[in-house]
């Protein structure tokens, strides 16, 4: 409420994706509790404001980006993350397809997704998950190979997460 109350005060436009990726971006880590049971970290009200006025006017900054993986489904629903759980998956390098796609409100003007180019650079700290450096994507959205090579990790948990950032706008 005090994120939309500042930018509502300072005349921003927002919208639900911009304030979640805002959020998500600034949170605070927590190094005594795994990402998967907190997520991003503790919420930071200044610097999600200050994210969020820096994006102003960037070419995806309201969009929502669809993250998700056609090739792996449960439930008929392509899933959203890999799961590498099952021997018979961490004895491989597991590949797959990454689809990236924007989402345009179904009244908005056309001639934004005409124009609409993002350039994106992918990061993933983990030297067991190879991705390409950069990709582009247009109005229609844009796919990667996503590889993990879980063969020499040692038993346990591992996380790694896979990141897009606006190239022209880091």
């Amino acid at each position: 409420a005090l994120v939309v109350s500042a930018l509502r005060q300072s005349g921003l436009a927002f919208t639900p994706h911009s304030l979640r990726r805002a959020i998500e971006n600034t949170a605070a880590p927590v190094s005594f509790i795994e990402p998967q049971a907190l997520g991003a970290g503790l919420l930071q009200i200044g610097a999600a404001f200050d994210y969020h006025r820096r994006n102003d006017g960037c070419p995806a900054a309201l969009l929502r980006l669809g993250v998700s993986l056609p090739q792996r489904q449960v439930q008929g629903k392509a899933c959203r993350g890999l799961y590498v759980r099952e021997p018979r998956e961490s004895d491989k390098i597991v590949q797959t397809l990454v689809m990236v796609t924007p989402e345009w409100h179904p009244e908005g003007d056309n001639r934004e997704q005409v124009g609409f180019e993002l350039q994106v650079e992918i990061r993933c700290g983990a030297s067991w998950v190879h991705v390409p450096q950069y990709m582009v994507i247009n109005a229609q959205g844009k796919s990667f190979d996503l590889k993990v090579d879980a063969t020499r990790l040692p038993e346990g948990d591992h996380h790694a997460v896979v990141e897009g950032l606006d190239a022209n706008n880091p």
